[in-house]
């Protein structure tokens, strides 16, 4: 597999005097069909990151079992009964998708509550069910294919730093407990700049924004730019960063974002 040299995560603004971006690209639904092309996306936009290079450090000797992990990931994204996952893709070619947003609506407040029941009875059955099934096939697929580029040490360090993050940043304020939270907001680097990242933000920002709750995310040093003209602010650094970064690598953090008319404790009062 080719990996393509790009720039790890998000985009920023359209580019001038194209088309409206509304007739150039389109949202709907993630569908399972799409996890494979989803994956090489993911694949493409983050082989030269600092995190791929921290987690992965013999990705181009198995480039193979990039994908394989994003797939493996996705399977599990796209059966939370809490979840919002959108894909974008061109208005002419609805089917193949250019880029993804994966939410989740965390808490126990009324609006999380009405997103699950939303789903309907025999959709988180099947949820459920699939859940479960793909718990067994990534067991089997990770048995089948050992993640070889993968350093487990690595992996380890990643999720223990992410913990820390979570209860610095999330567990420890039960203020920030009712939110909306971006898992993940990718574009392929061909259609990176534009604006395809804005349009993927509009659905759940605005979910936030009917149920007054704050939305948080993790963001890359590339990400960063939109995010604050979306007007997200930031919480804070990552609490660990991997040594290997490069100064161009440098920024990113926890960014939160809060809906017009929000009456809760705000970062910093």
């Amino acid at each position: 597999m080719a990996a393509t040299a790009a720039k790890p995560g998000l985009l920023g603004d359209s580019t001038p005097n194209a088309p409206p971006i509304s007739e150039q690209f389109t949202i709907r639904p993630a569908r399972l069909s799409d996890i494979p092309m989803l994956a090489q996306i993911s694949t493409r936009a983050y082989w030269l990151s600092a995190i791929n290079r921290f987690i992965a450090p013999r990705a181009p000797e198995f480039p193979n079992d990039i994908p394989r992990f994003f797939r493996r990931m996705m399977r599990r994204r796209i059966c939370l009964p809490n979840g919002l996952f959108l894909v974008a893709c061109k208005t002419s070619d609805p089917d193949v998708p250019v880029g993804y947003g994966q939410f989740v609506r965390l808490g126990d407040d009324a609006g999380a509550k009405e997103l699950v029941a939303s789903k309907g009875v025999l959709l988180r059955v099947w949820m459920y069910i699939m859940t479960w099934i793909f718990w067994v096939y990534n067991k089997i697929d990770l048995f089948i294919h050992p993640a070889h580029a993968f350093d487990q040490t690595a992996l380890n360090l990643l999720t223990e730093w992410g913990n820390e993050d979570d209860l610095k940043h999330w567990k420890s304020h039960p203020e920030r407990s009712n939110r909306w939270y971006a898992n993940s907001l990718v574009i392929d680097p061909e259609y990176q700049g534009k604006g395809i990242g804005r349009m993927l933000m509009v659905e759940p920002m605005q979910r936030a924004q009917s149920e007054r709750v704050i939305m948080g995310l993790t963001s890359s040093p590339h990400g960063e730019f939109l995010y604050r003209k979306l007007g997200f602010q930031m919480l804070g650094d990552f609490c660990k960063r991997p040594d290997i970064e490069r100064p161009d690598e440098k920024g990113g953090g926890i960014m939160i974002w809060y809906p017009e008319g929000y009456e809760g404790v705000r970062h910093g009062d």
